[in-house]
C-alpha cells in the first residue's frame, strides 16, 4: 500500500487525494480515460507523491496524454510504478513509519 493507481473512466468527478486516509500510500498516480473529438482514447496521467520523496524517473511528460492502444505506455507505467516505491522507500518520513513497525 505504498502506491496507489486510480483508474477513472471518462466523464467521472475528479480525484481528490484527501479522500485517501491512510498511513502508508505515499505515491498517487491517477490515470483517467480522455475521449478526444476525433474519436481517439487516450490516457491522462497525474502523478503526486508526499513532499520527502525525493525525485525519480521517469518524469510525467508536460502533455500527460498517452495513447490507450500504445505498447510504449505499458513499459512507461510499469517503469514508474516500480520507481515510485523504491523512491518512497528513500524517504525519511517512510524510513521512520518502518522502524515503528519492526
Amino acid at each position: 500500500d505504498i502506491v496507489l493507481i486510480v483508474f477513472q473512466e471518462n466523464g467521472c468527478s475528479p480525484f481528490s487525494p484527501t479522500t485517501v486516509k491512510s498511513h502508508y500510500i505515499t505515491v498517487l498516480v491517477v490515470i483517467r480515460v480522455v475521449n478526444f473529438p476525433d474519436g481517439s482514447k487516450k490516457y491522462r496521467v497525474t502523478v503526486v507523491h508526499q513532499s520527502d520523496v525525493p525525485n525519480y524517473a521517469p518524469r510525467v511528460p508536460e502533455e500527460p496524454f498517452f495513447d490507450a492502444l500504445d505498447t510504449n505506455f505499458r513499459e512507461w507505467l510499469l517503469y514508474l510504478l516500480i520507481n515510485s516505491e523504491l523512491a518512497t522507500y528513500r524517504s525519511i518520513k517512510f524510513k521512520k513509519q518502518l522502524q515503528q513497525t519492526y
